[in-house]
């Protein structure tokens, strides 16, 4: 789903396929009649390599950055959202990709030094990342100060930097509201000539080669009612032309 992988075990209903459970998976893209095409922008990065954009839907016509882009200081912007150690949390790149326009892949070559450093997990592997309009954001993590996990932040470059980084910040208080619980229920796909989904909650629409997959998700938590971790399923997320709803936006 524009990028992100998912194993699904569906059931028939009705006209349609509905999901009894999804899994995380995967690190090789689908390959031929069953693959997406995807459209490639590379960036050079200061002291060599470079970082390449994917974009799956919703490409850009041009590369979305300018160059040097990558040799500014980055605009750096903290959540005060915190995950435990071992917790999965993979959906927040299902939200990212259904709702933030510019959502793409975000791979490395060579040994690609950025002025904010921050890569996820701290592996030198920038996984998912939003570019538009001249302006780059990717999330980050910082550990925190008694060893128990870590909080979610955003590095954003661009002319535009500090927009973009409060941007992807407010998607991710989003996806903490309603997407921490995403249950294995969610999921539905409907062949083309089916009747499309009825939106009766937030939903992330993604159109495939044959038909058309979604995402319902839940009503947000009531307030001041925390996130609970051990409860977190995991991975799961859509783009632009998936929108049928959309939450916070951004640069």
């Amino acid at each position: 789903m524009n990028g992100v992988t998912r194993s699904i075990a569906f059931r028939k209903d009705g006209s349609h396929l509905a999901s009894t459970s999804a899994e995380a998976c995967g690190f090789v893209p689908m390959q031929g009649a069953g693959g997406q095409p995807e459209t490639f922008f590379q960036v050079s990065a200061p002291g060599g390599g470079h970082i390449t954009l994917r974009f799956e839907d919703g490409a850009p016509a041009g590369p979305p950055l300018p160059d040097g882009i990558l040799a500014s200081d980055p605009a750096v912007a903290w959540s005060g959202l915190t995950i435990a150690d071992m917790t999965q949390w993979s959906d927040a790149y299902l939200w990212l990709a259904g709702f933030a326009p510019g959502f793409c892949r975000l791979d490395q070559a060579g040994d690609v030094q950025l002025a904010g450093g921050g890569p996820v997990m701290k592996t030198g592997w920038y996984p998912f990342a939003v570019a538009r309009e001249g302006t780059l954001s990717y999330l980050a993590v910082r550990d925190l100060a008694d060893g128990s996990g870590a909080e979610f932040g955003a590095h954003a470059y661009g002319h535009r930097a500090a927009e973009a980084a409060a941007a992807l910040v407010r998607h991710l208080h989003a996806w903490d509201d309603r997407g921490r619980n995403l249950p294995q229920d969610a999921f539905t796909y409907r062949p083309d000539g089916t009747a499309p989904p009825r939106p009766d909650g937030l939903l992330s629409v993604f159109r495939k080669r044959h038909g058309t997959a979604t995402i319902t998700w839940p009503a947000g938590r009531p307030a001041g009612t925390p996130a609970d971790d051990d409860d977190d399923p995991g991975p799961r997320e859509p783009a632009p032309a998936s929108r049928a709803s959309a939450p916070p936006d951004g640069p």
